[in-house]
């Protein structure tokens, strides 16, 4: 009988697809699995969803301001994202609730195959391309912000910034026509999508240009992306700055946190991963191999955000931060493993994974990096109002008056990260003092301080005398204010711990003789200030 073939094994590049198709489903499970659990959006997403709602009660036509907290707010945002979600809401049995929770981790989905498409043209290997867009999928940074109700505006400012990123990369590579037409498309896309997603685009494009370009062409052609997308995105920028000028734009920037202290979290680990922070410590690795090969690209783009807009860059980095986990191992950790494997067994290994301690290590890496990424959906999805305050906020609605004034007490002082505080004035149309969200774009030089007073209120929670302290703290706000609303368990920043009202509430009933207490559940007080 002839011999048994040998069975042929597999290229680098079927390799690599599998590894990208490994990254798709399990990326597409960990960013469906807590949305679908929770129910409704994650975290934020309030202040989002009514301008969402204005562009709809106005037929699509983008109104010049919208009601939101008792506030007239320019509606200066980029608008691609609530227009988005408008539409996909007018399908029939789709509510723009829905869009709002599900939307968000759609497009995280899809960033996964615009990732692989760049990191394809950066490498031109499909290997290193699988293996990042696998470490993109797991790294739980690449959701936290992203999947989340303002999710539908961050999300496709992510998605257009590595589209833009690709298409401008490979423009000044290969000088094309086509490419100079998507790197405008796409750049323009990025502009309406998210403010601060423009910036960093602008950033990296900046990285690519010097790095690249030494002839007066490329400077041509850098300039007709430029030119071509404030062209594409005057439709909107244009009417909007002719209405408002540039003080809500100077305004909003007030919260990109820029300080000399920002450097000091890219020294830190922010890839949120919970147990052992793989792809962190690979980043690194893969930062200092390309510092070695003097290929400056990717570690510049991993610093960067945090120059330019310390706020979001995090969301940013995580991008490279997969690219360089990648270079990590197939340019430096597996050939040194696979050379020192084939000297003992007499092996001259001439292609990734044909190793036993290859395939061992990423199996373990695999499997740590799936642990930690389910165990961080299961902390997220908690991360929403929960239904004991939907059900008090509609009673809200129903039983206060139209003008009442609400001091929303939480506990939580990260005031950008307090989804009871933004989803308030939302779901009541009732007007909550201690929101911040909003106040952003309004021409207020006191905003940041404002942010210190409401951050003070919320601590009183914890103070020796909580009702005497949240006075004190409204006074500041110099709003009078008609109830008192207290949400006694709220999740903190790690999750695990909340913090409890009973304090408060038992101090406003033993002192505050001018209260009366209206609302009650196992989650809720609501007192109303009896004149």
């Amino acid at each position: 009988m002839p011999g048994k073939a040998q069975r042929k094994p597999l290229s680098q590049d079927e390799i690599g697809i599998l590894i990208f198709i490994a990254a798709i489903i399990f990326g597409s499970w960990f960013r469906l699995f807590p949305v679908y659990e929770a129910k409704f959006p994650i975290n934020d997403g309030g202040l989002f969803f009514r301008m969402t709602e204005a562009i709809l009660e106005n037929s699509f036509r983008l109104p010049a301001y919208i009601q939101y907290n008792g506030l007239e707010i320019p509606f200066a945002y980029p608008p691609l994202g609530f227009y988005l979600a408008g539409a996909i809401s007018t399908i029939p049995g789709i509510k723009l609730i829905q869009v709002f929770l599900y939307l968000p981790a759609v497009i995280l989905i899809i960033i996964l195959f615009a990732f692989f498409a760049l990191a394809n043209s950066i490498f031109e290997s499909k290997l290193l391309a699988g293996l990042a867009t696998l470490f993109l999928a797991l790294l739980p940074r690449s959701i936290t912000w992203l999947i989340m109700g303002g999710g539908i505006t961050r999300g496709l400012g992510q998605l257009f910034l590595i589209l833009t990123v690709q298409q401008v990369y490979l423009l000044f590579k290969l000088r094309t026509n086509k490419n100079l037409f998507l790197s405008i498309f796409f750049s323009s896309l990025v502009c309406l999508s998210h403010p601060e997603a423009a910036i960093h685009t602008i950033g990296i494009i900046l990285i690519l240009l010097v790095l690249n370009v030494r002839d007066r062409k490329g400077i041509v052609l850098a300039l007709a992306v430029a030119g071509g997308a404030l062209l594409l995105t005057s439709i909107w920028w244009l009417p909007t700055v002719s209405r408002f000028g540039v003080a809500p734009f100077a305004s909003a920037a007030q919260t990109g946190l820029h300080s000399a202290n920002a450097l000091v979290y890219f020294l830190l680990s922010f890839s949120e991963e919970p147990f052992l922070t793989v792809i962190a410590v690979l980043a690194i690795i893969g930062l200092a191999v390309k510092l070695t090969q003097r290929e400056l690209f990717l570690p510049l783009w991993y610093l960067l955000p945090f120059i330019i807009e310390p706020r979001s860059a995090p969301n940013v980095s995580v991008i490279p931060m997969a690219l360089l986990a990648s270079v990590a191992l197939d340019d430096l950790i597996f050939p040194a493993l696979a050379q020192l494997e084939g000297q003992f067994r007499k092996i001259d290994f001439q292609q990734r994974f044909q190793s036993r301690v290859e395939k061992g290590l990423f199996i373990y890496l695999g499997l740590c990096m799936l642990t930690g990424m389910y165990y961080y959906d299961l902390t997220i999805i908690d991360r929403k109002v929960s239904p004991e305050n939907q059900e008090a906020f509609q009673w809200v609605a129903e039983n206060t008056p139209d003008d009442s004034r609400f001091l929303v007490v939480t506990g939580n002082t990260d005031l950008f990260a307090d989804w009871t505080l933004e989803w308030f004035p939302t779901l009541t149309n009732r007007v909550s003092l201690t929101t911040i969200q909003g106040r952003e774009w309004l021409d207020d030089k006191l905003f940041l301080g404002r942010v210190n007073d409401i951050q003070l209120l919320q601590h009183c929670i914890t103070n020796a005398s909580p009702f005497a302290c949240v006075e004190k703290q409204a006074d500041k706000l110099a709003s009078g204010y008609d109830y008192i609303y207290i949400a006694k368990k709220t999740a903190r920043e790690n999750y695990a711990t909340t913090i409890r009202g009973d304090a408060l509430i038992l101090d406003i009933i033993r002192e505050g003789e001018s209260y009366k207490q209206v609302y009650q559940s196992n989650e809720v007080f609501i007192f109303k200030l009896v004149r």
